[in-house]
């Protein structure tokens, strides 16, 4: 009978001290915690969205650079509002000055394909008046009825176009790239048509600030739609007031390249019949 028992109590399974057990499972949390963050990669965040730390320290830091100004923002403020630690700017970006740039970057590229649209635009405006004065006014015309309105009737809350703008205002260090990659790019597309409507090379002073001058009233209309809103006590703009600023500045702009009005407003569309997607 003894042996019997004990030969028994040889065969059942030993029961695992809980301190081990304890311990082994906290060995496989940790190994499991670790790769899962090796799946997720070193600084992602716990966002809904699937979006990496630093694709959303560029969209929080964009919107405070734009709304506060490049001194005004701590780094400190925004990684609070991007809910991630303070050491993912270092890690990601290197630095306040690095993540600025990166976000400028970003901005320059979102902007691309209103540039590429406008320089296609006037290549075809050129090719449709072929020096005709009244044609060119009427694909001016059109030109300003698409793009004006394109812009005039976007979502400025985007903080994009205010990010870029204020790099030029307040002269940051990203001066020279937005100069270089936006700015300036948008001057040389208008510059072929300034130089057919005006005669002057397209090099010319009087050509670069003719451009410049055509710009920044676009530029201006895009950037006062909160005052226009205010002072006509809109809710939102609407298609109305984006074609009646697209209508002024057009026939400013055919006042400046001395170019015969337009009486009636046309459709809006670009000479090509393209639509302008910014």
């Amino acid at each position: 009978m003894v042996q019997t028992n004990d030969l028994k109590i040889a065969g059942q399974p030993r029961k695992p001290d809980k301190a081990q057990a304890a311990a082994k499972g906290a060995a496989v949390d940790t190994t499991c915690g670790a790769a899962k963050r090796a799946a997720r990669g070193r600084g992602r965040p716990s966002g809904r969205d699937g979006r990496g730390a630093d694709e959303i320290l560029i969209s929080v830091a964009s919107e405070l650079f734009a709304r506060q100004g490049y001194d005004s923002v701590s780094t400190r403020q925004i990684a609070k509002q991007a809910r991630v630690n303070l050491s993912a700017i270092g890690y990601h970006f290197g630095g306040k000055e690095a993540l600025y740039l990166a976000c400028i970057e970003a901005a320059i590229d979102a902007k691309r394909k209103y540039r590429e649209q406008l320089v296609d635009a006037v290549a075809g405006a050129l090719r449709e008046a072929a020096g005709r004065r009244s044609a060119l006014s009427a694909a001016i015309h059109g030109i300003f009825q698409n793009f004006v309105s394109a812009e005039f009737l976007r979502d400025l809350a985007d903080p994009q176009l205010h990010l870029l703008m204020s790099a030029v205002r307040d002269s940051t260090v990203a001066f020279e790239r937005v100069m270089s990659g936006h700015i300036g790019l948008l001057i040389d597309a208008w510059l072929p048509l300034v130089a057919a409507a005006t005669g002057q090379a397209e090099d010319s002073e009087e050509t670069q600030l003719c451009a410049i001058t055509i710009l920044n009233l676009i530029m201006s209309a895009s950037l006062s739609q909160p005052l226009v809103r205010r002072r006509l006590g809109r809710a939102e703009t609407d298609a109305t007031i984006s074609r009646l600023t697209a209508e002024n500045i057009s026939r400013a702009v055919l006042g400046i390249l001395d170019l015969p009005q337009i009486a009636a407003v046309g459709d809006g569309t670009l000479p090509s019949g393209d639509s302008v997607e910014t």
